[in-house]
């Protein structure tokens, strides 16, 4: 019997949490089996005892901290889950989205045998591993003067003197040494530093047959000092063998360990996969909980809806990646290119004339085509998504308008199936709303179109099927941006809200299928429906729905939490110029903006603009912290608040959409502290 994420209750198998700094470390009686946590997770492993559902555990753990890391927690069930670590864990089917947004790349193709997962000393010595760490980088850097060059050139001269079995023999023993040598030496780098090495075993990879030792006990460490000191020896600690041997060693083994060292050095600076280079870069540019967004976590259509101001913190990581990258694959597809020319002729004679040792060609060729492939999946998955992801709306869009016209002998029906889903017309019996679409008008509206004039009177409303639109307002001699709104939702609604000229202006932003709904048939649809009997619930129900169904963060709510959200909340009218709280203040509600807009000021100084549509103070439930922000209207506005019990109730039933708000309100959180420290180096008032 399987069951969803939320209703999911997690069983660990019996074992033990020890604390160690500012982690946890949960072993269970297997020896195989480890893993460590952050330690705001102990909860987490505590509740896990096969009596509360994944989401009686995140409500648990809001009242006790005040808070849910939503997205530490989803990994932490992740990679619990993949581990083994549950005994009823094929109980559990993860959502296909938030799979791949946990799931991270694969590094390499390996089999692995294990004899011992676990590794403890008695007692660890920081000092000694910093000075045997240091000793290593140093010797590493000198044996770096034997780095080629011209490699191909090396190991052309080199298989001159050499038998095709004997060559792939030295290679391979070479390249199996050497990794062994390096993973016994992360092994003592890891008892020096934590006293703790896991995930033992031998392994068979396109290295050879050789030691490996995982690298989790480094999230033990508590200093970016130590953490780039053994991602940096990583990379580099095969030129310590290099240096050490070549006085010693014929030139007949130098000249293959240099070649191997030259091809583990190069592949371990692969951004692509889980490399030391990568995991390097990441301790020295992101913060330790984070992940890294978008590039070694494929992204789920929830948090690619972020903004990319929201991904700031990690802005500059991406592009050093892509720039890292680029220059890797650049160098990639150099050496593909020169090996092809220098040794594809030789390679391809062999073949034609079989011969006994024609399985050398063979293997050679085939990790040649794997090597290529690899650099072509790279540069299409990465390089090209992320010039191509920004300009997936525009194309998505295009595509549905396409199909839509060529599907208009059923444009009703589908309209229907359309404006079914949301809120407001949910109210509905579907015979009413056939008759609503009956006896309105679908029109098309090019790119740049002015769809309501500002000033003009209101008799109709709208609910844009296709396109998106913009909500512009006339200010003396400018035009405001107010919001962006996406299909499907409700606009041009101030024709049921008051009998009054337009407040704003429509513009359709790209190219647009709209419904023109007559505003007095909709009202008597209205009054004859069971569920919006009275005008003034009607237009208050228009004016939550028209937000909840046009807002890109909580569009994807269910009905039933739309309803219970506006049960649950209430409308407040604010005046021009009055604050809606102030910094420092408590928070206990989280506040949407159905009409006009706010100011956000930190320490008395401006920091953004927020207009219909948005939403604010949700920092304070979300980190369980005071208000870091003033918020004052700019204009008179209209706001539907609710309360923190109703918010984190409804979070906990959509935990993607908890995720999505904790991501929001971190780098808002981030953004708040960043004015705050500038504005007290320039020694304004606070």
């Amino acid at each position: 019997m399987s069951s969803s994420l939320e209703n999911f209750k997690p069983k660990l198998r019996t074992g033990r949490v020890i604390p160690q700094g500012s982690r946890i470390i949960f072993e269970t009686d297997n020896p195989y089996n480890q893993i460590i946590l952050p330690m705001n997770l102990a909860d987490l492993v505590l509740l896990c005892s096969g009596n509360f559902s994944v989401r009686e555990i995140i409500e648990k753990i809001y009242k006790k901290q005040g808070a849910v890391p939503f997205k530490s927690i989803l990994q932490a069930v992740h990679i619990l889950h993949q581990g083994g670590f549950f005994e009823n864990g094929d109980e559990l089917e993860f959502h296909p989205q938030l799979n791949s947004w946990m799931d991270a790349k694969s590094s390499s193709w390996h089999l692995s045998w294990r004899f011992g997962q676990r590794i403890v000393a008695s007692s660890h010595s920081p000092t000694t591993y910093y000075i045997v760490t240091l000793v290593a980088l140093v010797v590493s850097i000198l044996g770096l003067q034997h780095f080629p060059s011209e490699p191909l050139s090396l190991l052309s001269e080199w298989l001159g003197g050499e038998t095709p079995a004997s060559a792939a023999l030295k290679l391979l023993i070479c390249s199996s040494l050497t990794q062994s040598a390096r993973h016994l030496f992360r092994a003592v780098q890891m008892l020096l530093l934590t006293g703790k090495a896991y995930n033992v075993s031998i392994r068979a990879s396109p290295w050879g047959v050789h030691l490996h030792v995982g690298d989790e006990a480094s999230d033990l460490f508590e200093s970016k000092l130590y953490t780039t000191m053994f991602h940096v020896s990583q990379i580099v600690i095969g030129w310590f063998f290099v240096y050490c041997l070549y006085p010693r060693a014929s030139s007949a083994w130098i000249s293959p360990l240099v070649i191997a060292n030259f091809l583990i050095t190069f592949w371990e600076l692969n951004p692509f996969v889980n490399s030391e280079g990568l995991k390097l870069l990441q301790s020295l540019m992101t913060s330790r909980e984070s992940e890294i967004a978008a590039w070694h976590f494929e992204a789920s259509k929830l948090i690619r809806s972020l903004n990319l101001v929201s991904f700031r913190r990690n802005q500059e990581f991406a592009r050093f990646c892509a720039a890292w990258g680029t220059l890797w694959l650049a160098g990639g597809l150099v050496l593909v290119h020169s090996s092809a020319v220098r040794f594809g002729p030789s390679a391809l004679n062999s073949l034609i004339h079989f011969g006994p040792y024609s399985f050398v060609p063979v293997l050679g060729l085939f990790m040649w085509l794997a090597f290529l492939f690899h650099l072509v999946q790279s540069f299409v998955e990465t390089i090209v998504a992320n010039f191509l992801r920004p300009h997936w709306n525009v194309i998505h869009t295009r595509a549905r308008s396409w199909i839509l016209r060529q599907n208009q002998e059923a444009a009703n029906e589908n309209i229907v199936h359309a404006i079914e889903d949301l809120p407001l017309f949910s109210h509905f019996q579907e015979y009413q709303l056939q008759q609503i679409v009956k006896n309105s008008q679908v029109v098309d509206f090019p790119k740049n179109t002015f769809i309501i004039i500002q000033g003009d009177q209101a008799r109709e409303l709208y609910v844009l099927v296709e396109g998106e639109i913009e909500i512009l307002r006339n200010k003396g001699n400018e035009m405001e941006a107010i919001t962006v709104q996406a299909a499907v939702s409700i606009f041009g609604e101030s024709a049921l809200l008051e009998d009054s000229p337009r407040a704003a202006q429509v513009k359709a932003k790209t190219r647009v299928r709209a419904l023109k709904i007559p505003v007095p048939f909709l009202k008597k649809i209205a009054e004859e429906s069971q569920a919006v009997r009275q005008l003034e619930d009607f237009r208050n129900a228009i004016l939550v729905n028209q937000f909840f169904s046009s807002s890109p963060v909580f569009r994807s709510l269910s009905h039933d939490s739309v309803e219970f959200l506006c049960s649950r909340g209430t409308l407040e009218y604010f005046d021009e110029s009055q604050v809606v709280f102030n910094q420092g203040d408590s928070g206990d509600s989280v506040f949407m903006i159905l009409r006009g807009s706010v100011n956000v000021e930190v320490f008395g100084n401006p920091v953004k603009r927020m207009s219909q549509g948005n939403f604010f103070g949700e920092i304070a439930l979300i980190a369980n912290l005071p208000r870091t922000a003033t918020v004052v209207t700019n204009e008179p506005s209209v706001f539907f608040r609710i309360s923190a019990d109703a918010f984190w109730e409804v979070l906990v039933q959509h935990i993607d959409l908890g995720v999505f708000l904790e991501t929001v309100s971190e780098n808002r959180l981030l953004e708040d502290l960043n004015m705050s420290q500038g504005t007290r180096r320039t020694g304004s008032d606070s």
